[in-house]
């Protein structure tokens, strides 16, 4: 089951690559800052282009170990 579910939440991911989504985020680091899209999929940007509690648009890139490397596009809120 677990497997199935790795390989299922890999698909949803690389399904979202090249689209824009809108980040909320939780989390701010020195070098980067993490966040939630609206389907909990986790997303990371590289650098605090953020604050905590902060909405940002981004394109999604890359996947990544658990989620997705975004670049920001502007700030909503």
């Amino acid at each position: 089951m677990r497997a199935l579910s790795e390989v299922r939440s890999r698909l949803h991911r690389a399904a979202l690559l090249g689209s824009g989504l809108e980040v909320l985020i939780d989390k701010v680091a020195a070098d980067r800052c993490s966040g939630y899209a609206p389907d909990y999929t986790r997303c990371y940007l590289d650098g605090a282009v953020a604050r905590a509690g902060e909405l940002v648009a981004v394109s999604a890139r890359e996947l990544h170990a658990d989620g997705i490397r975004c670049e920001p596009v502007r700030r909503v809120s």
